[in-house]
């Protein structure tokens, strides 16, 4: 009967689908046609499972995509400007582009390019109020993952990014908050170009800085070995 509960539910909820159902008498053992039902009911209630752990969401960027309820990330303040979206997922820009895509799932029309402070900003901080932790419920630094917004104009070499209002994501329950930080040195818009540019030229001056240093020395032991 309960196979039947079931098998009537999945027809009820979706006129396309197919099931084929065999009839309830069984031409084998007694035995073996209640192994053939439970293996029938299992089944059925995997796809069930399955249908509520898969969420379907229409989107304009990627067409319709299909997101398993274990990674949604949810902002219960949603973003500046968005408060009412409050469910999303991360999506990969590319295989290795250093870019992902936050898909709203409350609005399929709205996404965002976020990327990882620390690529082209290295030095980078973000200090959070008890308060925020406290939403976030984060127990260890190591469990929080920040990302910022991403503005991508016809110019690619001008994008720029929001520093001013970086995302937090806490990793182990998946809530994230957009914070405001309140260092003058950030603001909303930074072109991430040349900030690659200018934190690879202190590399490089580091670099040859340590070299000289590194000369100085061996120069100084082999006068003194001399």
């Amino acid at each position: 009967m309960l196979r039947n509960l079931i098998l009537s539910f999945i027809l009820r909820s979706e006129n396309s689908t197919q099931v084929m159902a065999t009839s309830n008498s069984c031409k084998h053992s007694e035995r073996e046609c209640e192994a053939k039902e439970e293996l029938e009911l299992k089944t059925l209630a995997g796809v069930l499972a399955l249908r509520e752990v898969l969420l379907k969401v229409q989107t304009s960027r990627f067409g319709e995509i299909e997101v398993d309820n274990a990674d949604v990330i949810t902002l219960p303040e949603g973003l500046v400007g968005f408060p009412e979206l409050a469910r999303y997922v991360l999506l990969d820009h590319d295989s290795d582009s250093p870019f992902k895509w936050l898909q709203s799932l409350d609005d399929g029309t709205m996404a965002f390019v976020v990327i990882s402070p620390l690529t082209f900003r290295p030095d980078y901080t973000v200090e959070v109020t008890e308060e925020e932790i406290a939403i976030l419920k984060l127990q260890s630094p190591d469990d929080a993952v920040i990302s910022v917004i991403v503005t991508i104009p016809s110019d690619p070499k001008k994008m720029s990014a929001n520093l001013k209002a970086p995302l937090v994501f806490n990793l182990k329950n998946r809530t994230g908050k957009q914070v405001i930080v309140k260092e003058a040195q950030y603001q909303t818009k930074h072109f991430i170009m040349e900030e690659i540019k200018k934190y690879a030229k202190k590399d490089l001056q580091a670099e040859i800085k340590k070299s000289v240093q590194q000369t100085s020395v061996e120069e100084a032991t082999a006068a003194t070995k001399g």
